[in-house]
């Protein structure tokens, strides 16, 4: 007999862990069909909405939630939450926050969150990421490490190759830890 083996990359559709090209959502744990589910086109959030992937365009009046996968466009009053995203544009009128590696655009009123990697660009009065590897503008610019460009009135990194502009910019791990105006470091 031939040992039958399953690609691990590719979901199971069954009546627990669904596909479905639309989705309704009042808030979560009441949404057609339930969050478990993928949405592969279009997903209204009423009010919010919470499900496990979401692939294509995620509107919400509130918030808007995705648990593990998401790629495409977001658009929030108030949040928007990923675990993650390699393809994705953002807005909300306050935070967005990706729980793992983002790449593509964040823009948002007050704040933009990267737990991994943020390859793209943020825009808000608060952008935070653990590695930046793109821009980022803002009043206040936080990265741990990474490549890339902040522009704002402070900025921060421990370890940042590229250039920051703004009233107070601090690499600690560069030659030359603090500077105003202009800072940089390759």
């Amino acid at each position: 007999s031939i040992p039958v083996t399953r690609d691990l990359s590719r979901p199971v559709a069954d009546p627990a862990h669904g596909f479905t090209p639309i989705s309704f959502s009042l808030f979560p744990g009441a949404s057609l069909p339930p969050e478990s589910w993928s949405v592969f086109f279009l997903r209204i959030n009423i009010i919010t909405g919470r499900h496990r992937d979401v692939y294509g365009f995620d509107i919400g009046t509130v918030g808007n939630e995705v648990i593990e996968n998401f790629v495409g466009i977001q658009l929030a009053g108030f949040y928007n939450k990923v675990g993650r995203s390699n393809s994705a544009l953002q807005f909300a009128g306050l935070i967005n926050r990706c729980q793992g590696d983002f790449t593509g655009m964040q823009i948002a009123t007050l704040q933009n969150t990267t737990d991994g990697t943020m390859t793209g660009f943020q825009f808000g009065i608060l952008n935070r990421v653990s590695r930046l590897d793109g821009l980022q503008i803002g009043l206040v610019n936080v990265a741990e490490t990474g490549t890339g460009i902040q522009i704002g009135l402070w900025n921060s990194a421990r370890s940042l190759e590229g250039l920051q502009i703004g009233v107070a910019n601090c690499n600690t791990d560069s030659t030359i830890p603090f500077f105003p105006v202009i800072n940089f470091a390759f």
